[in-house]
């Protein structure tokens, strides 16, 4: 816990579009290296050459090693809106703090992961500085990272070694094994991990969302508590406030419903005192006014379309059966369009609906209910 409190206050935090860019060059390089020590320990197993024990290990593990590593690769675009701090190599180059955090407890570990060892790290960290959501699910693909570049370059010692048998090398070659024995069981037990329930466990977050006063969020099953996540993110991206923030803001608002709670109108007043009733439906504008929110245009435009769903229907159904027609009478070059036009307006009104229709599920997309986690029966209550 002791060094998560030094690696957190060491960073010098700062601004990029995509700090993940630098990330990606290390993974293509890592990638690179990696792929060319599965190659030279095939080849050199077909030639009958001995084989150092770093080859030996990466050899018997190619497939945890081909599948950590595509996993990383999949993984580090979603690196470029997280959090960027400078790293301590190079202090003009930015990168995401997640990977940091990753680098920092796998140094401290000497590589040897165990996710209790982690969640220690971890909570030395937060007394520092809390990390988002999308960071914590970073955590996982960032240290396989930093496990693969530790593979790599024990795999490049060894291999040397084994090439000019000394005693010093022997020794050399020794060491270089035990890490990429110890960075492949750590690699292992790192894809067997419970991470929904570690993530769960500390996200700053999680904690503050689970005070829910109408007691709901913590009966809900995970993508329910996922989906009330994804709005504080949204939040929390169009303000100036952080993720933690716009939760508790979200359960203050839910509390003082809950006081104000007026008894002829029960029902009404049960909903307001929901945590969902600000995140996911009415009462979100009244979270949002009080965070400041500015949304993006296309989060605007589909609140419109929510707010006046009949006037966006008729209107656009309206507008775009007249622009077909006219853009049909002008392609026939016809001057004189009333009866031409009378005659195309049933098929192009048809046509206007599908189009609008089309339109209406790209900028709308269906939206997942929340429902109650029944995975373990239906409480009597």
């Amino acid at each position: 816990m002791a060094q998560g409190v030094r690696d957190a206050m060491a960073w010098r935090y700062g601004s990029d579009k995509n700090p993940a860019k630098p990330l990606a060059r290390r993974l293509l390089r890592t990638s690179a290296s990696v792929r060319g020590a599965l190659r030279r320990a095939e080849k050199r197993q077909a030639a009958g050459e001995r084989l150092s024990e770093s080859e030996l290990w990466i050899l018997d593990n190619c497939r945890l090693l081909r599948s950590a590593n595509r996993e990383a690769h999949e993984a580090v675009k979603s690196f470029r809106k997280l959090p960027s701090v400078f790293s301590p190599q190079n202090e003009s180059v930015l990168t995401p703090r997640a990977y940091m955090v990753a680098l920092g407890f796998l140094k401290a570990v000497d590589f040897q992961y165990h996710q209790q060892d982690l969640a220690l790290y971890l909570e030395g960290i937060q007394q520092v500085e809390s990390l988002q959501v999308k960071e914590l699910w970073a955590l996982k693909p960032a240290l396989q990272l930093g496990m693969l570049e530790q593979i790599a370059a024990d795999a490049e010692e060894g291999a040397e070694n084994g090439n000019r048998p000394t005693q010093k090398s022997a020794g050399a070659e020794s060491r270089a094994s035990g890490r990429v024995r110890n960075v492949i069981s750590s690699l292992r037990a790192l894809g067997e991990d419970n991470w929904k329930e570690f993530f769960e466990d500390h996200s700053a977050t999680e904690r503050v969302l689970r005070e829910d006063p109408s007691g709901t969020y913590p009966l809900m099953d995970y993508d329910s508590r996922d989906l009330y996540r994804r709005a504080v993110e949204e939040f929390a991206s169009q303000s100036l406030f952080s993720e933690e923030e716009v939760a508790r803001t979200a359960v203050l608002l839910a509390r003082r419903a809950k006081a104000h709670a007026k008894r002829h109108d029960s029902r009404m007043s049960a909903r307001r005192a929901d945590l969902g009733y600000y995140l996911i439906a009415e009462g979100s504008r009244l979270l949002k006014r009080r965070l400041g929110c500015r949304p993006p245009l296309m989060a605007k435009l589909r609140q419109m379309i929510l707010d006046w769903p009949e006037i966006y229907y008729i209107v656009g159904v309206e507008l775009t059966t007249i622009g077909l027609v006219f853009v049909l009478l002008r392609s026939l070059g016809i001057a004189i369009p009333l009866i031409p036009g009378l005659l195309l307006l049933i098929p192009a009104s048809h046509a206007a609906v599908g189009l609008v229709n089309r339109l209406t599920t790209f900028l709308i997309p269906p939206r997942r209910l929340p429902k109650l986690d029944f995975s373990e029966g239906v409480p009597p209550d």
